[in-house]
């Protein structure tokens, strides 16, 4: 056995089911589970690294792998000799297609050793590279996922308040692999579900923090399962539409109405429209506003207590209590 294989590359579970393994000798192997879980697995023999261009074997000598979403898995090696010091360097960059490891371009900072590197992957669908410094390059596959790999939304709310939680149901929320992987001293794996929301009136979008998965297991296929939701308190009330992102495959969106809501503090500043018999709605829970609600749909609460010139503020607490005060202009 050669005295570098003390050290190992990564393993990447792959949408086929089987594992990606990449050795610190520059050979690789495909695993191949078994259909019943007590039965043993089969290994196969993966294509080696090439060697480069001054003949040197590349090896993944500590190195990371991610898991595109096109079902490739991106990889780095690097030319190293068979001492047990040795460390592969420059980091030398390949996609493995399930058959053979084509090599790919790299990215500026892949000069070092293989070990320093690390692989992510972004919501965007890109994987980004980074090797200890402040300089970060993102790698854009080809291709598209196959539909199938999608996450599935199968409950949430339509309407929603800021600052509450709530929880998201549906299928594949975790993905179908940990995704980002690493030899053997570091993890980025995200078999996670991330939510991410568009604003339908001005295109910004917001991510909305996730906890408490019901799984962190890969490929659960139909089983349903979920993720608590927060809504940022600090975003925009109105119409978003909301969708899963798991290793950077975006689940279809589902349409969801954000409001005010009564479950926290909330202030809101009446000012009185002259002759109109409407009020203007000016701000709410630190956003302005700009709408006319009807007099009528204050009832119970303003009354006849409005005078003309001067501002009404309106709260209520989290004890759905109403409180008033005035100012005048």
């Amino acid at each position: 056995m050669q005295a570098s294989s003390i050290e190992i590359g990564a393993g990447v579970l792959m949408p086929n089911g089987k594992v990606f393994c990449i050795g610190s000798t520059g050979h690789n192997a495909i695993y191949t589970p078994p259909a019943n879980p007590t039965d043993p697995g089969t290994w196969a023999v993966g294509p080696d690294f090439p060697n480069d261009g001054q003949g040197r074997p590349l090896k993944a000598k500590d190195a990371p792998a991610c898991l595109l979403t096109n079902g490739n898995v991106l990889c780095v090696a690097g030319p190293c000799g068979d001492n047990a010091n040795d460390w592969a360097s420059p980091s030398m960059f390949f996609e493995f297609n399930g058959v053979s490891l084509i090599r790919v371009s790299d990215p500026p900072t892949a000069g070092g050793v293989t070990y320093e590197g690390r692989l992510m992957q972004a919501p965007s669908g890109q994987v980004l590279y980074a090797v200890g410094s402040n300089a970060i390059y993102a790698y854009t596959p080809s291709g598209s996922p196959n539909p199938a790999w999608q996450p599935v939304i199968t409950s949430f709310p339509g309407d929603v308040q800021l600052g509450n939680t709530y929880t998201l149901q549906g299928t594949q929320l975790n993905g179908l692999s940990q995704a980002g992987m690493y030899g053997d001293d570091a993890q980025q794996a995200t078999n996670f579900p991330l939510v991410r929301a568009r604003n339908v009136a001005d295109n910004t979008i917001s991510y909305w923090r996730t906890a408490n998965h019901s799984t962190m297991g890969v490929a659960t296929g139909s089983k349903i399962v979920s993720t608590n939701v927060t809504v940022p308190s600090g975003i925009a009330v109105g119409t978003y539409e909301v969708a899963v992102v798991a290793n950077g495959i975006a689940s279809n969106p589902v349409t969801v109405t954000v409001d005010v809501g009564t479950g926290t503090a909330q202030y809101v500043l009446i000012d009185h429209y002259f002759g109109g018999g409407s009020w203007l709605w000016a701000y709410v829970n630190g956003n302005w506003h700009g709408k006319d609600i009807a007099a009528a749909d204050l009832a119970g609460i303003c009354e006849d207590l409005f005078e003309a010139n001067r501002v009404d503020c309106w709260w209520s607490g989290s004890d759905l209590t109403v409180a008033r005060g005035w100012k005048n202009l």
